[in-house]
């Protein structure tokens, strides 16, 4: 599992949007133990053990997600809105409330629904 997440600021004046990086998070966790690999996961994030163990080499934090969630909620107090593709599967994780949570799956899906059927009614 991956927790990559980007703090912005946005100034929007008129036509004119101004965005800030703020703060960056990103951590690569293993499965819980006992945990199911998910083969469908791996095939779209290519995230495998070997992977992660890569990634975590010379950083110092826990192996699982559960044993590590005080930093990631302090990195998220200040932020009013959270935007995440297939966030509804990560917020399972998280065992504490996310202002204004926006689903970039969900919406590209009633997107592509949307366009299809007005191309099915032409």
């Amino acid at each position: 599992m991956i927790y990559s997440n980007i703090k912005y600021s946005f100034i929007i004046e008129g036509l004119n949007i101004e965005s800030n990086k703020i703060e960056q998070y990103e951590r690569f966790y293993f499965r819980k133990p006992g945990e199911k690999i998910g083969e469908k996961a791996i095939v779209i994030n290519g995230l495998t053990d070997e992977v992660i163990s890569k990634r975590r080499n010379g950083f110092d934090y826990p192996e699982h997600f559960h044993n590590d969630i005080t930093p990631f909620r302090k990195f998220c107090a200040d932020t009013r809105h959270f935007v995440g593709h297939n966030i509804y599967y990560d917020k399972q994780y998280i065992n504490f409330w996310l202002p204004n949570m926006f689903c970039t799956m969900k919406t590209n899906i009633k997107t592509k629904n949307r366009i299809l059927d007005f191309l099915k009614a032409k």
